[in-house]
């Protein structure tokens, strides 16, 4: 006899008119999106499926007095799958509907053959018997199909047999332990084994999914078998025998398989190997982030980027094309559909069926739990889909079958065979537990997809390797590179085959600023950094994805940058014949006038010169001026100046000898001079290492450190272009010897020419550090001003008292006979030589001017030169200067 389990059900006529409209709003969709290639008797078996779907969930309502959701969910779920298997391939989308129209029958037919199970539910060798069977036809007859040799072809048709071994796994589980105390009573030579036939029986059965190389299959395997153990087993221990068996299996199927190796080590960096191993994974991700919260919209997205996108990795074309959202909507679906499986179990109070129950909510736990976790790079990656969602016959054939049962064992039975017996509290708390966990899993997955979309797709997405990136131009005119006065800099240009390229105008000159946008080899320099605003792409919030819908954008943004292609052709210039940088900028807006680094490359040649590029010893392809580390040498000394000034009870009188020991390392000064008595004036200009080797030992790490940081040291500084980090040299590991080194620029300091202009501009701007800024303004298509950057202050550094002091002494520096000096201005300066292994020095120059009123900050570092900065570096940063006050438009 069968009574309704589901009095306290909600209607579920609503969900089912739910879905119905669900699935009315898809084929318009569909019609809409395909609708040129769609035939009048394609839109015709569409309304059919419809119709079927909604005519299937009213009979089985008429049949069936059990749950009243499972089937409705199940169908939406297909409902997803559908529409985005159809938009991947329509002709996979018709053969989907075909194994959908077998798979309800299999699922009507399985309802009726359960109620025949009662004769077989004490056989569990029939259940073990035909398990046996479908392995065997894997290993005779089975073939490699993505991996794994667990595939039967008959014909141009293939199948998986384990998919339906799981089913009956299920059973034999059940069959198990219904009897488990006639089981445990099995003896050989009167030692009782019966408790270990299961676990032997399972672990048999995982070694072969291993040997088949079918991971997701193992893991499913064990999945059921220990929540079912977990609920039912009697003996505790086999929990944590289990446990440590399952561990040492893992551990050496590590080092027994290469596949298993292969895929932790994916798992683990996929971005490594993403033109191989890697390649699946990492598009996954990419089109995860490309998605956002609303997706991109049916067809607008780039899922064929990702293999198998169809099956394996539906959820990422999901989350692509209809946004996290409808991820997110799947992964409750599938909550439910679990929630409701293990409340089946807790009513059932027949123990096969409720076993069964059990069972196969934790299967549909299980494989949905895996490949969510998997796409999204939370879990090692195993081959197996999703139920209902993914396309692939035997899947989706199994999916109901199990469905089917699930659905029988929702209805109340009272047998002969099986009378109605009382739960224990303890198996019912257990059920809980599971239902607990698995329902814990399902919310950590929707957490971390809205923490992935928050925090980390825009930088996935922006990724230079992200094919999407460039298929978008295809139907967008890339913006313009202009310099601050409006001449062109970058364009996109039309080949006489109507190819589109990009050209630029000034290419080695501006090479690293703007660097390159190649199909091949991805972007590089603003090309990268500001590929968004170019091609007018909002950033993925929910309004601008709305926005998008409504503003269909073909155009681009121009980029207008604070630069002066005159000022960079003339540095350029004079770096003529050496490695190395210049920064010049306003020291009081941040503003970089020009950015220059030798050598460059030509990106107009890319693909003809990429190999000898990568391959060049000089780094061309190097922004030295943001990229670079160098040994800063004496320009150094204003740091280490600054941080004495700061410390008022640290004296800054010393007698020099012109040796300076320490821990049995003897500094000396340039030319072994001897200064005598002098303070900080006489030692920034002389440039007595011994006087800051001194202070510094005398200062303390600590105080220098803190003094570094101040100035970016440790620290990324705010820039649109990447910046390496300058390192201090006054680590908590460093020696007395090591720390006296670091105090006048020698040791392990090092410091890019970017983070050097800045210090010279935060002294040049009374001790506060501007932001540097490359971009001036964004401009539309049409011309019209869409952002325009404010100038801004990163952070106060120096008390403006110490910022005064230290311009009176550089530019007392400079007065006194620098190469850099010019004729009625005065210019504070500081020149720099490091010493860079046994017989080659890098040569700094830092300066501004006018030292009274400030309009341009210089940093010039010239790279294994062998010369002194006071000789080479500090002509080329006159020059510079000069240009600014004398030949420069500061608008």
């Amino acid at each position: 006899m069968k009574k309704n389990m589901n009095n306290s059900r909600i209607r579920p006529y609503r969900l089912r008119n739910l879905i119905l409209i669900f699935q009315l709003l898809t084929l318009v969709l569909m019609i809409f999106y395909n609708g040129k290639n769609m035939t009048s008797q394609q839109i015709i078996v569409g309304f059919a499926l419809i119709g079927l779907i909604f005519v299937s969930n009213i009979l089985l309502r008429v049949i069936s007095k059990g749950d009243g959701y499972i089937f409705p969910l199940a169908s939406l779920l297909f409902s997803i799958g559908f529409v985005m298997i159809y938009r991947l391939d329509p002709a996979l989308g018709a053969r989907h509907v075909l194994w959908f129209a077998i798979s309800l029958m299999a699922f009507y037919f399985t309802y009726f053959l359960m109620g025949f199970m009662k004769y077989f539910e004490d056989k569990a060798w029939i259940f073990l018997g035909i398990c046996v069977v479908l392995f065997a036809m894997t290993i005779v007859f089975g073939k490699n199909i993505h991996g794994a040799r667990n595939w039967i072809q008959i014909g141009s048709h293939s199948f998986q047999p384990s998919e339906i071994t799981k089913i009956s796994f299920i059973f034999l589980l059940a069959s198990y332990y219904k009897n488990e105390k006639k089981y445990e009573q099995i003896q050989l030579k009167k030692i009782p084994i019966g408790k270990y036939i299961l676990f032997m029986i399972v672990y048999f059965f995982i070694a072969l999914f291993f040997l088949q190389k079918d991971l997701g299959s193992a893991v499913i395997f064990f999945g059921i078998y220990f929540v079912i153990l977990f609920i039912y087993d009697s003996h505790r221990m086999l929990l944590l025998w289990n446990f440590l068996f399952i561990t040492l299996g893992g551990v050496s199927g590590y080092y027994l398989f290469d596949h298993v190796k292969i895929r932790i080590a994916t798992w683990i960096n996929p971005w490594k190997y993403m033109d191989g191993i890697g390649y699946q994974i990492t598009q996954s991700l990419f089109g995860i982030a490309s998605g956002g919260f609303f997706g991109t919209g049916i067809g607008l997205g780039r899922p064929d980027f990702i293999p198998v996108a169809e099956s394996d990795f539906i959820f990422a074309a999901i989350c692509e094309e209809l946004g996290i959202f409808a991820g997110i909507a799947v992964i409750m679906l599938f909550m439910i559909l679990i929630y409701r499986g293990f409340k089946i179990a807790l009513q059932q109070r027949v123990t096969f069926y409720n076993i069964v129950a059990i069972g196969i909510s934790a299967m549909f736990a299980g494989q949905a739990l895996i490949m969510f976790g998997g796409v999204m790079k939370l879990i090692p990656l195993t081959g197996i889909t999703i139920p209902f969602v993914s396309y692939g016959g035997s899947s989706l054939l199994s999916s109901f079958i199990a469905l089917s049962v699930l659905q029988f064992a929702s209805e109340e039975m009272k047998t002969e065979t099986n009378p109605k017996t009382k739960r224990s509290s303890k198996e019912i708390f257990r059920i809980k537990m599971a239902i607990s966990f698995f329902s814990v899993c399902f919310i950590c997955l929707i957490i971390y997809l809205s923490y992935f979309q928050i925090f980390k797709a825009k930088k996935i997405a922006d990724n230079p390797y992200n094919q999407r990136l460039t298929a978008y131009e295809k139907d967008i005119t890339r913006g313009r590179f202009l310099d601050r006065n409006g001449e062109l800099l970058a364009v996109n240009s039309i080949d006489d085959q109507g190819n589109t390229f990009r050209f630029y105008h000034y290419p080695r000159i501006y090479c690293h600023v703007l660097g390159y946008n190649h199909v091949q080899y991805g972007k590089y320099g603003l090309e990268r950094s500001l590929n968004n605003t170019l091609l007018n792409i909002q950033d993925s919030t929910p309004i601008n994805q709305i926005k998008s819908w409504i503003e269909q954008n073909n155009k681009g943004n121009d980029v207008e940058l604070t630069i002066d292609t005159g000022l960079q052709t003339f540095a350029y210039n004079l770096l003529e014949g050496h490695k190395g940088a210049i920064v010049a900028m306003n020291p009081s807006n941040g503003k970089i006038y020009c950015m220059v680094s030798r050598p460059g490359f030509d990106p107009n040649t890319l693909e003809s010169n990429w190999n000898e590029l990568i391959e060049a010893e000089n780094s061309p392809l190097l922004n030295r001026a943001t990229q670079g580390l160098y040994t800063p040498g004496s320009v150094f000394k204003v740091i280490t100046a600054a941080a004495v000034i700061e410390t008022p009870t640290v004296s800054q009188e010393y007698n020099d000898t012109g040796e300076y020991t320490i821990e049995g390392y003897t500094i000396r000064n340039y030319g072994e001079k001897v200064y005598g008595e002098i303070g900080m004036k006489e030692a920034l200009m002389y440039s007595v290492n011994t006087y800051f080797a001194d202070l510094g030992i005398r200062m303390g790490r600590e105080a220098l450190n803190t003094m570094c940081e101040k100035f970016y040291f440790g620290d990324r500084i705010p820039f649109e272009l990447p910046t390496s980090t300058s390192i201090s040299g006054f680590s908590k590991e460093s020696s007395k010897q090591e720390i006296a080194a670091a105090s006048f620029g020698q040791g392990k300091t090092l410091v890019t020419p970017l983070n050097m202009a800045l210090v010279t501009s935060t002294i040049a701007n009374g001790g506060t550090m501007p932001a540097p800024i490359l971009v001036n303004r964004v401009l539309s298509f049409e011309g019209n001003v869409l952002k325009e950057t404010k100038p801004y202050a990163l952070r106060r550094v120096l008390t403006p008292e110490t910022a005064k002091h230290l311009t009176a002494y550089m530019t007392d520096t400079v007065a006194a006979g620098s190469l850099a000096a010019i004729q009625g201005v005065n210019v504070a300066g500081k020149s720099g030589t490091a010493e860079v292994g046994e017989d080659t020095t890098n040569a700094w120059f830092i300066s501004f001017a006018p030292s009274d009123n400030p309009k341009v900050a210089v940093a010039v570092v010239l790279e294994e030169d062998g010369t002194h900065g006071a000789d080479t570096a500090a002509p080329i940063a006159g020059e510079i200067m000069k240009y600014v006050l004398f030949q420069f438009n500061d608008r």
